[in-house]
């Protein structure tokens, strides 16, 4: 993730496509960033610059590396980012849907990085990259000094051990194989302990938001009732019908404080039969006019019940949560109990060693000199825990805000992402929000960092009804890869620039899927021409020029199949309210590259020219699209 490095163009990409490698050749883009822009224009040879202006400001550089410089300052002054890498990432794994494209939906590492650029705090980004790449380093020279240490500690144990009498160095050997049993064992329990704690307190949060919740629904209960009661019994005082409403809902009784379930029920008894709570007076002997079966009146104590019963719900699951935090708790002192025992038991074994390498000759240079550099590797040890540590704190206090971000967008992008793929996907497929827990590195950690991502449900054939995970790219079908991947990215940009237009440049991906499903993928695609708040946002689509109905679809073009069935229904009405909504025959050829009459021609062009163009014309303007004509072919 954070350590990925800024990926880098193939200088020769287009250059070795041509006999004169493109030895004049140059291309001009003009890139917007909202009303502000770039223009650039590079030599098709290697791809310098020789032409850059930013917001209509000309640069004049010293030599190419000056200029692609300032072309990736220009593009952060635009873009408000921090880092070209993250420019990169989005382009990449956004805006260009190419033909060697990723797929997004299913790699985590890049999900995550993308909605760190898109979500998180700006201002933390280069931090945040800093500190990532700062982890990973002291992760990985801790495990190189950890290695190196261990080597020097068992030198060390073999020289004292060649200095030692038989007896002294069979106990020093059995201490030191106890003091690594000791070790291990010490690990396993400090990592269950860890776990059994961390369930504890997890337990707790539940429980504390259960009787959050039960309060909330008890006193919910007690508004309805008072409510009631304020119908009731009109003339009453407020603090009256509040104490009978706090004896009934649980809250007790405002005078002495009790909470017996004798004086609920008493009370409760009197007003089932519409009797005063206070005196007990019956409906004959009240001065106050009330109607008891009101609709106003059944319809509070209808609620009153709902929230009643409800808060009896949650204080079961409080008991339930209890008895599970009980029974952690008990675990967990059991466990830590044992641990504190071994933690004991290994300062007691290492300092029987330190005694008996006490009474060892210490004439030894060798042993001196690696004593000296075990201390050095120990400080050496002690300071990249420590840097990781404080490292690891800083980088929690960006990764964790960041991630309340995005699961505060996942409704949004999961509801867009539902948009796009129902209708051109025959099985059902959803979005769901993920939290990724994983720690940087490879060494043993106990901190694990929250990464936000999206996981794709999907239904199939043999499971129509319940959909399953599905964990990579090659457990959809060709088709479906394409689909989905392409409504993620769709979903991501349509939730990211809901107030401006956006681009999006696409690869169409007819060739890998098949006859039944271009059509669908090319309508999907111009869904991203969705009108955005402002203005409508940008399609670049390259296809194919084949029998597949991609162009058509592009363009808008009611589906053959479609045009068929309005026919044979002779439907002509609902056929021209659908063929309305695309794109007039006369704009067209104006909204394409045609390749065929701008590019240099290969011998197949040359050859088949009039056969290319006669091609053309059916998929721009397909004969399917008249109503006369299908109607003639289906009679």
């Amino acid at each position: 993730m954070g350590s990925r490095e800024e990926g880098r163009s193939v200088a020769r990409f287009f250059s070795a496509r041509v006999k004169d490698a493109a030895a004049t050749a140059t291309a001009t883009a003009t890139l917007g960033f909202g009303d502000r822009t770039l223009t650039v224009t590079r030599k098709l040879t290697n791809l310098e610059i020789t032409y850059l202006k930013i917001d209509g400001i000309e640069s004049s550089e010293v030599n190419a590396e000056a200029y692609e410089n300032r072309f990736k300052s220009g593009v952060l002054q635009l873009s408000g980012l921090q880092q070209f890498y993250d420019y990169l990432l989005l382009v990449h794994f956004i805006f260009f849907f190419l033909e060697d494209r990723q797929a997004l939906v299913w790699d985590e590492d890049a999900q995550a990085e993308v909605l760190r650029v898109l979500y998180y705090n700006p201002t933390s980004q280069i931090t945040y990259r800093d500190l990532y790449n700062k982890i990973a380093q002291f992760d990985s020279e801790i495990r190189n000094t950890q290695a190196v240490l261990s080597r020097h500690e068992k030198k060390i144990q073999i020289e004292l051990l060649k200095r030692a009498d038989d007896t002294s160095a069979r106990e020093l050997k059995s201490l030191h194989k106890t003091l690594v049993s000791l070790k291990d064992s010490m690990s396993v329990l400090e990592e269950k302990t860890d776990a059994l704690n961390n369930n504890r307190i997890a337990y707790r949060d539940q429980v504390e938001a259960l009787r959050v919740e039960r309060e909330t629904k008890v006193s919910k209960a007690r508004s309805m009732h008072e409510e009631y009661l304020r119908t009731e019994f009109a003339a009453a005082e407020h603090e009256a019908l509040y104490a009978v409403a706090s004896v009934i809902s649980e809250r007790g009784c405002i005078f002495c404080g009790s909470h017996t379930d004798r004086a609920r029920a008493a009370v409760q008894q009197k007003l089932d039969v519409h009797h005063c709570p206070l005196c007990d007076a019956g409906p004959s002997e009240r001065e106050h006019p009330h109607d008891h079966q009101s609709n106003d009146k059944l319809e509070l104590l209808a609620a009153a019940q709902v929230f009643e019963v409800q808060a009896e719900d949650s204080a079961e699951q409080i008991s339930r949560v209890d008895a599970l935090i009980q029974k952690v708790s008990d675990q967990y002192q059991t466990s830590m109990g044992k641990l504190i025992e071994q933690r004991k038991q290994h300062q007691e074994v290492q300092l029987q060693i330190k005694i008996l390498e006490s009474g060892l000759p210490k004439d030894a240079d060798e042993i001196k000199d690696l004593q000296e550099k075990l201390l050095g590797f120990r400080d050496l040890l002690d300071y990249s825990k420590q840097e990781k540590a404080e490292a690891e704190a800083a980088l929690a206090s960006i990764v964790d805000p960041g991630e309340a971000i995005v699961a505060d967008m996942a409704g949004a992008i999961i509801r867009r992402f539902k948009e796009y793929i129902t209708g051109f996907m025959a099985e059902t497929c959803t979005l769901q929000y993920d939290v990724r827990e994983k720690k940087i590195g490879q060494g043993p950690s106990t901190v694990k960092f929250r990464f936000p991502g999206f996981s794709v449900r999907l239904t199939s054939g043999v499971f129509k009804d319940e959909a399953a995970n599905r964990l990579s790219s090659n457990d959809v079908s060709e088709s479906q890869r394409e689909f989905i991947d392409l409504a993620f990215r769709m979903s991501l940009i349509a939730e990211i620039t809901t107030r401006s237009a956006a681009m999006m440049v696409v690869e169409t991906p007819e060739a890998s899927l098949d006859s039944v499903f271009v059509p669908r993928a090319g309508t999907m695609i111009r869904q991203f021409l969705q009108v955005a708040e402002n203005s409508s946002n940008f399609l670049i689509a390259s296809t194919n020029l084949n029998r597949e109905a991609m162009i058509p679809a592009l363009f808008g073009v009611i589906p053959e199949t479609e045009a068929l069935q309005y026919a044979k229904e002779n439907n002509r009405t609902e056929f021209e309210a659908r063929a309305i909504q695309s794109v007039p025959s006369e704009e067209r050829t104006t909204r394409m590259i045609n390749l065929l009459e701008i590019a240099a021609k290969n011998a197949a062009l040359i050859k088949y020219e009039e056969e290319y163009k006669e091609e053309f014309h059916k998929a721009v303007f397909p004969s399917w699209e008249k109503f006369d004509v299908v109607l003639e072919s289906v009679k």
